[in-house]
């Protein structure tokens, strides 16, 4: 590695650690959280990975009853990426259907009108109390539900209150009790990337159909994992990295195509 790259490799670091830190700081409620994640996401400091064409990953989402998505709340590329899947397996299948963090399982039926076109989008957010129940920006937002209006894809809402581990649980159920009765070909969920963690959410679900004596093929998509970013920098013969697909395993992979000083700069600002 050339002393310009380690000099730019070093000044990159510097900026995402400053800003790492001013995120941590920002809000102290807050703080637990953010530090969970980090905390959570470490192990993929020394996962193996491999790089994977877009056919093949697309193919393995096609095969995946179940899709996990994680999504960075402050940062539009996590919904976009969301969308940009939606379009590719309507294409596919109409039995296609979608779970939102963003809005409480106990607003269901705001979902149902507004998806029905029972309601404006002004009095959804405002039957949700969208400024205060969730806060991120509505516009990372809008366009999903737009497709899901024009395509007829179904909704379920998944936020509750509670500790993380009662708000997987909740979620769990719902997601569970939509693909039991409805028999989706692929359900799509979009959920804070500290829940996605196997052993998290996706392991809540799993144990769901267990119980039903059923076995579901789900696939974790995390997306901008920081040390993976930082593995593809230092093993760059130029300093520069392209946007790509990792398999990490079978059925969990990543979507890498930003930098991670920029969601914590969306965090911060």
């Amino acid at each position: 590695m050339s002393t310009l790259h380690e000099k730019l490799l070093d000044t990159r670091k510097e900026i995402y650690e400053r800003l790492k830190k001013s995120a941590i700081e920002y809000n102290s409620q807050m703080s637990k959280d953010l530090s969970a994640y980090y905390e959570a996401q470490e192990k993929y400091a020394k996962e193996d990975f491999s790089a994977l064409s877009v056919q093949d990953f697309l193919n393995k989402a096609k095969e995946s009853q179940l899709i996990f998505l994680g999504d960075f709340h402050t940062f539009d590329q996590s919904s976009k990426n969301l969308h940009r899947l939606m379009k590719v397996l309507i294409d596919e299948n109409k039995e296609l259907a979608l779970g939102l963090e963003m809005v409480s399982f106990e607003n269901q039926s705001e979902v149902n009108a507004f998806l029905n076109k029972d309601i404006t989008e002004k009095e959804f957010l405002e039957s949700i109390n969208y400024k205060e129940s969730w806060r991120f920006p509505w516009v990372h937002y809008r366009e999903i539900f737009e497709f899901a209006k024009k395509n007829k894809v179904k909704i379920y809402a998944l936020n509750s209150e509670g500790s993380l581990e009662e708000r997987d649980s909740k979620a769990a159920k719902v997601i569970s009790k939509a693909i039991t009765n409805n028999q989706y070909k692929n359900f799509l969920v979009l959920f804070g990337e500290l829940h996605i963690i196997p052993d998290k959410l996706p392991k809540k679900v799993e144990h769901n159909f267990k119980n039903l004596g059923k076995v579901i093929r789900s696939l974790i998509i995390h997306q901008n994992l920081d040390d993976i970013y930082w593995r593809q920098l230092e093993e760059s013969k130029d300093g520069r990295i392209e946007s790509s697909i990792i398999k990490i395993n079978e059925n969990e992979f990543s979507l890498q195509n930003s930098p991670p000083w920029v969601k914590l700069e969306s965090f911060i600002y």
